[in-house]
């Protein structure tokens, strides 16, 4: 009997009893076929780097089991069969490969909170805002400046004559 892995990714739209349910339909299909179970590892729920069924999570688990080459092929085709699986895996085990590690798989978390910047270019940016913010403020202020004021009657007289121009032409 040779040892093998099987990676096993099930839809993140499953609940955590389907998963289970799921899941004890693949092991079974491993131990139906004279295979063992050597170590079943719940990896839990993470982003899939690309979609799959368009499902864009999925919960992974890992499986160590030993079986007859030969039976490979009837296992994966029972473990498809036996609940919904986006993706499965299997390959030869290699005791030299250094044990899975969960950690691995979850996103790198940036170191403190704050990131760091020169001060000189941080005191440079302020003061181009301000400098910018100046400008702008009083370019504005000349604009509103520029407008000058008109009463209601001019508007009014105005209006008229835009109108009359147009019933003359009619």
């Amino acid at each position: 009997m040779d040892h093998y892995e099987m990676l096993c990714v099930l839809p993140g739209t499953l609940t955590e009893e389907e998963v289970k349910k799921t899941m004890e339909g693949v092991l079974g299909a491993i131990t139906n076929f004279g295979g063992s179970v050597i170590q079943s590892q719940d990896i839990g729920k993470n982003r899939l780097a690309y979609p799959i069924k368009h499902i864009r999570y999925g919960y992974f688990q890992l499986i160590e089991f030993s079986v007859e080459p030969d039976k490979l092929a009837d296992i994966k085709r029972k473990a498809y069969l036996a609940g919904t699986l986006l993706r499965l895996v299997i390959k030869i085990h290699d005791p030299k490969q250094k044990k899975f590690d969960v950690k691995s798989m979850l996103a790198p978390q940036p170191v403190g909170s704050v990131f760091y910047e020169r001060p000189d270019k941080e005191s440079e940016a302020v003061r181009e805002h301000e400098v910018h913010h100046e400008v702008h403020h009083e370019i504005h202020k000349e604009r509103i400046k520029e407008i000058p004021e008109v009463s209601l009657a001019e508007i009014d007289e105005r209006l008229d004559e835009i109108l009359q121009k147009d019933l003359d032409k009619v």
